[in-house]
């Protein structure tokens, strides 16, 4: 069934530190974590971003406004790095967000930032959403590049991978009579 398929173990690309953050935050997820800011410009209200875990290593990024008066003015820039320097801090391997398709003034600054398009989503209630998601481990990032065509795989992943072929054997479990 899933014959030629390449599975990899990303865990094993973390670092030691990487880990041990991770530990932290598997034992600290019996509550979510979760982050707001209320973004000032100018002694105004300027906009705001939420945001909270949804897995020990994931962060979802998931309301975000800028007030029109205080856009173009690079708030969502300085927000999102803040965010992106918190959650690493933290130790989550990656961010990720859904945006409306036509959503280009976040889109666009997120994907300079270094997000990479994850995925669509029809969505009944907000319409086609586009998912985006941000790695902090680089040889994780680029797994999911080569998972979508983007890129070869380097040597140095290459190793963290297993190719599965007609020949690989498993264990057959009989639940029948």
């Amino acid at each position: 069934m899933f014959n030629n398929t390449v599975d990899f173990s990303t865990y094993k690309m973390y670092s030691e530190a990487e880990i041990a953050k991770l530990n932290i935050l598997r034992v600290e997820s019996k509550e979510a974590y979760r982050l707001s800011y209320f973004i000032m410009h100018n002694n105004e209200l300027g906009g705001w971003a939420t945001g909270c875990q949804t897995d020990s290593d994931e962060f979802y990024m998931h309301n975000t406004g800028i007030f029109e008066q205080h856009r173009r003015k690079g708030l969502y820039t300085k927000m999102l790095q803040l965010i992106l320097a918190t959650v690493k801090e933290k130790g989550y391997q990656k961010v990720i967000s859904k945006h409306a398709t036509t959503n280009n003034a976040v889109i666009i600054p997120k994907l300079k930032a270094g997000f990479l398009i994850n995925g669509m989503e029809v969505n009944e209630k907000f319409e086609v959403l586009v998912k985006l998601i941000y790695y902090f481990n680089k040889d994780v990032e680029a797994i999911a590049r080569f998972r979508s065509g983007e890129q070869a795989i380097a040597k140095n992943n290459a190793q963290h991978g297993r190719i599965f072929e007609e020949s690989d054997t498993s264990t057959i479990l009989n639940f029948g009579k």
